[in-house]
């Protein structure tokens, strides 16, 4: 469509035709009066020219595939800019030259041109803009990789990444400043992981590049066995899986030979990741496909038929996100619980992480949701209102999300400051002849100031029954030497006022119950708190409580809590707690063990433990867990926080790694099937 008019109120349509007198119907994008003419311009390239605005003279111009969005003349040269690869130039309008813009913004839809002040200036998608003094020699003055996509975004061997279009695979140390890495193709590349000591990355075309160093990249399209669009990769128990289009699974267990594998579909495979060492793949219409080694996949029913676009977990949940705001969770990889979020934009959820103590979702129009414990939602601002949000991964301390114009944000983890263990409180039940042991492990140099409480008769006053009389011994792990002992508290003064000075609930003065303050040296293997009946009492519920008395300011910390006791059912299941102080969120690694502790020599196991942890004054549960499959990342938390190996990698132990911002925490452990038996439950600071 092209109108005329003399004076804006009444107009003529002027039709056009090509050079041998065809109608021209392209879409007409731009028109300007330039150098005493007026040319209009459009899609495919059109170019039509007049000296009136009435008799018009088609041009041949030198592109046949851009669409010419923008145009402009500085007193000798043309300029036609367009929605592709591509600047148009001219002196004459008869003879054109493409110009290839550099590969700072190759594909950047270039809206507008202008041409003032001796030099061009063109803008475009994703806060590009460009000039060049002659319209060929541009120089990038805005957003450089505004037209670049961002796929995925994963924190893997201390690093971050993220991968996109045009072969772009980016690394950060710190998830604030990038660099673009150089790799051997250009295509669009769209999953990326960390396995085997190798860095790998797939896109489309049956793309796959791989890396030991994130910086040197070398792969081949071959490689793969297919030409299928790659959407995703992963990699657990010794094998990398990466799906796609079509129903395409291939695997590697070195990240360079890869072969086909099976899946059963033909739909569209968005997303893999593993859980519970098994692999989960999910995509279009519902699909949710399992494997227990990578190479032979059953589905499983979702109940639903939205693309599925994204994976998270924590080790004991699992969650879904996709189309339509859709949120599914399982607990045991099997069966799946529909979770409801705010209505508010289009809906597509793409991506979910554990973070800050939560769960984060990402999707389109920059849509981001928050949730504590993955029940209720909120939304959260962004600086991407506008941008779809591809993928999101985190660490201890920030929270990245990747997608459209080449966006990266991230969010620290607010607060973000030093935190310490400084409380454990322990309830268990104490058999006759048994004990209840809790235990922790000082670092740092000097002594720690600590309140060892051991409340027995005092719970009654909380509905329970209690153990009427008890007595508690403080044992030096390292020397096996006694370093406190208390039997009936008795009023002590100093005590009561210890107590209120820690927030710690009130004794009655003639109660059995029993408590010592002490000065303790950091040792090796740290103090035991063997708590057990005495004189009267015989069986009961106990409370062992270990106060940190020391201010946050102490060069000793608490690194390790445990308590060993038995598992009962009921209200006599084991239930540690312990507390975070400080400003900031930690990372700890919680674990219940039972069959694990067979090579330590302890009789009467659980044979089955199982885990909740629960905030201070909430009853629900912000993670469980169950069975720990023998994962390589809790194996690396095992090692970090000097744990002692479990035995075998599928033992019934239970274990999580979380990151908890302050405050109160209790570990809810029994016995699955309610099974009872000794059980040890550990809360190991990973932080530095």
């Amino acid at each position: 469509t092209l109108l005329t008019s003399t004076d804006t109120a009444a107009w003529t349509r002027i039709p056009l035709t090509t050079a041998t007198g065809a109608a021209i119907s392209a879409n007409l994008l731009a028109v300007s009066f330039l150098n005493g003419q007026f040319v209009a311009a459009g899609n495919s390239g059109v170019i039509s020219a007049s000296n009136d605005g009435v008799t018009w003279t088609a041009r041949t111009s030198a592109t046949n595939t851009n669409n010419i969005l923008g145009l402009a003349y500085n007193g000798t040269q043309y300029v036609f800019v367009t929605d592709g690869d591509r600047v148009v130039v001219s002196p004459n309008l008869t003879t054109y030259t493409n110009i290839t813009i550099p590969a700072y913004n190759v594909t950047v839809p270039r809206f507008g041109v202008a041409a003032g002040a001796g030099v061009f200036v063109t803008v475009g998608a994703g806060g590009e803009i460009s000039t060049a003094p002659d319209g060929v020699t541009w120089t990038a003055r805005g957003a450089t990789g505004a037209r670049w996509v961002n796929y995925d975004v994963a924190y893997v061997n201390n690093r971050w990444m993220a991968v996109g279009s045009s072969g772009g695979v980016l690394t950060s140390p710190d998830g604030a400043t990038w660099t673009r890495q150089t790799t051997p193709n250009g295509t669009w590349m769209r999953g990326c992981t960390f396995g085997a000591g190798r860095y790998v990355v797939v896109g489309d075309t049956g793309w796959i590049i791989s890396s030991t160093d994130s910086v040197t990249w070398a792969g081949t399209q071959a490689a793969s066995t297919t030409t299928q669009n790659f959407t995703s990769v992963a990699f657990a128990n010794g094998r990398f899986v990466a799906v796609g289009n079509n129903g395409t699974i291939v695997t590697s267990t070195n990240g360079t030979t890869w072969a086909a594998a099976p899946s059963g579909t033909t739909q569209v495979l968005q997303r893999v990741a593993a859980f519970r060492g098994r692999f989960y793949a999910v995509g279009n219409t519902g699909t949710i496909l399992v494997s227990d080694n990578g190479t032979t996949w059953s589905a499983l029913g979702s109940g639903t038929t939205q693309i599925l676009y994204g994976l998270g977990s924590d080790g004991t949940t699992l969650y879904v996100v996709g189309s339509n705001r859709t949120i599914l969770s399982s607990t045991d990889g099997t069966s799946w619980i529909p979770s409801t979020a705010p209505a508010l934009g289009n809906g597509n959820y793409r991506g979910i992480a554990r973070s800050n103590g939560g769960w984060t979702i990402v999707g389109d129009q920059g849509v981001a949701l928050f949730s504590i414990d993955g029940l209720t939602w909120v939304f959260l601002p962004t600086v991407a209102a506008a941008e779809t949000m591809n993928a999101i991964a985190s660490n201890a301390f920030s929270t990245v999300a990747t997608g459209f114009g080449g966006s990266i944000i991230q969010a620290i983890n607010p607060p973000f400051g030093r935190s310490r263990l400084t409380n454990v409180a322990t309830r268990g039940l104490v058999q006759p002849g048994g004990t209840l042991t809790p235990g922790f492990v000082l670092r740092g140099t000097g002594s720690k100031n600590v309140v060892v409480r051991a409340v027995g008769p005092t719970l009654s006053a909380f509905g329970l029954a209690g153990l009427a009389d008890l007595k508690l011994e403080v044992v030096n792990q390292q020397t096996q030497v006694t370093a406190a002992t208390n039997d009936d508290w008795g009023g002590s003064a100093p005590l009561s006022n210890a107590f209120a000075s820690l927030g710690a609930f009130a004794l009655t003065a003639a109660s059995k119950d029993a408590a010592v303050q002490a000065t303790l040296p950091v040792n090796q293997g740290g103090y035991s708190v063997k708590i057990a009946a005495s004189g009267t009492g015989t069986t009961g519920v106990a409370l062992a409580e270990v106060y940190d008395a020391d201010n946050d300011s102490s060069p000793v910390r608490v690194v390790n809590v445990s308590t060993l006791g038995y598992v009962g059912t009921g209200e006599n299941v084991l239930t540690p707690g312990f507390v975070i102080r400080g400003t900031g969120a930690k990372s700890v690694l919680i674990r219940a063990v039972g069959p694990g502790l067979a090579q330590l020599g302890v009789g009467r196991l659980l044979d089955d433990p199982q885990f909740s942890v629960f905030p201070s004054g909430s009853d629900v549960a912000i993670a469980t867990s169950n069975d720990w499959g023998g994962t390589a990342a809790l194996k690396a938390a095992f090692a970090a926080a000097g744990a002692f190996n479990l035995a075998a990698d599928n033992s019934k132990d239970a274990a999580i790694v979380l990151t908890l911002p302050p405050g109160g925490y209790t570990v809810v452990t029994s016995g699955v099937g309610s099974t009872t038996g000794t059980a040890l439950v550990e809360v190991y600071d990973l932080d530095p």
